[in-house]
């Protein structure tokens, strides 16, 4: 016994393939639909991220750095019987480091200047090459001479550790 399928006539076979077709266009319809409904999701979130960025844009003010800088000018006398840390500013902004520690009896120059905490150093010599830095807890009260300047930095106005980027 052999079954045979019953083959289709050309007129079902057009009509199913008609049938397909159209099946087709309404799926590239929807296509193109969900297309378009993307790309004005698209412009309608890009328009709400400008938004966003351009409300949340912080103006950093500038100020002149007189109003958050005092130079301090307090020399102390150095006594030859007490031992003073000395401070090493080294250049391209790389730091301020203890120097030394000597007693009084080894420094000539004996006027020098006490630095705290915070304070900004500037290497009098060494300033255009970035002679420069914040001072570090370690070094609260060493002493530094004459060709350095120390400003005492208002931290209501200007973080110390903000300030080095701002020079």
């Amino acid at each position: 016994m052999s079954i045979r399928k019953k083959s289709k006539s050309r007129k079902d076979l057009l009509s199913e393939l008609n049938k397909h077709e159209i099946d087709f266009d309404k799926q590239l319809i929807e296509i193109n639909d969900n297309i378009n409904i993307l790309k004005k999701s698209h412009k309608v979130l890009i328009d709400i991220q400008k938004k966003i960025l351009e409300s949340n844009k912080t103006t950093i003010p500038v100020i002149s750095m007189s109003k958050f800088l005092k130079l301090r000018k307090e020399p102390i006398t150095i006594n030859d019987k007490t031992k003073y840390k000395r401070v090493k500013v080294k250049i391209h902004g790389k730091g301020i480091q203890l120097r030394d520690e000597v007693f009084g009896a080894e420094i000539k120059t004996k006027k020098q200047f006490m630095v705290k905490t915070n304070d900004l150093i500037v290497a009098e010599i060494d300033a255009k090459v970035g002679g420069f830095g914040i001072i570090p807890p370690e070094l609260e009260s060493a002493i530094v001479s004459n060709h350095y300047f120390l400003y005492e930095i208002d931290e209501s106005v200007m973080r110390p550790d903000f300030g080095l980027y701002s020079l």
